[in-house]
């Protein structure tokens, strides 16, 4: 079995991404087994709530699985309209908050609900597949949760159209980017962020530099570690591909972290998925999700979370290993993700 290694590798080390001939075998062949049982899964009902439009040829559309976002909502859109993001495709489970009446406002928003929830659909992953399939196939989609925001190398000026050619170029088709939890310089009960204005990383700022770990297995890298971990005892599996080509071939019936084919989950990381949850109504969030009952297990982490939270007590995140995140060239140096662009200087050598 691969052993553990830790992450992220300094100095920057590719080589914790190859793969053994035995590796790559069992990941093709537990692939094929799996892919037969995940074609087999009955589609799951979703009901426009906006008018219907196809895609354009040249779109870029992102699907996002959203409850109770309204807060996020502005800054998200904007990020990825930034990034080239042209069309949202948003499956709103039942929200209480405005998001539906906001998202509906949004020119370049599609809109849609369904009949059940979160947990019968797989965790949502049923809704994304429908949506996909309703959207078509072959082509490039962003895959996300609303509270992700993709960052990679230079990404302030080569937009995701760019991306997709260097990652074709590479014979590429999935983009893998672990999730990196944020949080405040101070408690999260006094870290206010608006949504209206501004960007999510203006206000939770910091994220653990080390203390992570990262292995190879059949269907996936696997990356676990940072603040829940250390402050909650919780092993979050981290890796995502937020960016991924989708065809007749994929499925996400195992789950958000090993889409299917696994054959194509293992491109050295080259992005950071920011993820953000800590912010003033942390405690709000996790009361509705223990008494929603939808995530997995029966929210059975957000109730590891309230058990270790005394009522009385602040959250803070803060220690030794927190730093200010500062962009992507910083999450480049300290071995986070690989440099995309690379340069050729006078005598040839990539840099």
């Amino acid at each position: 079995m691969p052993k553990w290694r830790r992450y992220p590798a300094r100095p920057r080390n590719t080589e914790i991404f190859h793969r053994s001939l035995l590796l790559r075998a069992k990941s093709a062949l537990r692939s094929f087994i799996d892919s037969r049982t995940a074609s087999k899964s009955d589609p799951v009902e979703i009901v426009a709530a906006t008018e219907f439009r196809p895609l354009a040829a040249d779109d870029l559309a992102a699907v996002v699985v959203a409850r109770n976002e309204v807060m996020m909502l502005p800054s998200f859109l904007a990020h990825y309209r930034g990034l080239g993001v042209s069309r949202f495709i948003f499956l709103d489970d039942r929200s209480e908050d405005d998001s539906l009446a906001f998202l509906s406002r949004q020119p370049d928003v599609d809109l849609w609900t369904s009949p059940v929830r979160f947990a019968e659909a797989g965790g949502g992953m049923q809704w994304r597949e429908a949506l996909f399939a309703r959207y078509g196939f072959n082509r490039w989609y962003l895959n996300l949760d609303a509270d992700e925001y993709l960052i990679y190398d230079q990404y302030h000026e080569k937009p995701l159209q760019e991306l997709i050619k260097h990652l074709e170029s590479r014979r590429c088709r999935r983009l893998s980017a672990p999730m990196i939890d944020m949080y405040p310089s101070c408690a999260v009960e006094q870290a206010q962020f608006h949504g209206d204005s501004g960007m999510p990383w203006e206000v939770a700022d910091l994220f653990d530099k080390d203390g992570y770990e990262f292995r190879m297995k059949r269907q996936n890298m696997l990356m676990v570690g940072g603040p829940r971990l250390r402050k909650f005892g919780l092993n979050n599996q981290l890796m995502k591909s937020p960016l991924i080509f989708w065809d007749e071939a994929c499925s996400l019936r195992q789950g958000i972290h090993k889409p299917l084919p696994y054959t194509r989950n293992f491109f050295p990381i080259s992005a950071v998925l920011l993820h953000f949850k800590f912010f003033a109504d942390f405690r709000a969030e996790l009361a509705d999700a223990i008494s929603d009952g939808q995530h997995y297990d029966n929210s059975r982490e957000y109730k590891a979370i309230a058990t270790a939270l005394h009522p009385k007590d602040t959250l803070d995140f803060q220690s030794e290993v927190s730093t200010r995140y500062e962009g992507p060239q910083q999450m480049i140096e300290l071995g986070f993700m690989q440099p995309l662009w690379a340069k050729i200087d006078d005598e040839g050598r990539h840099s």
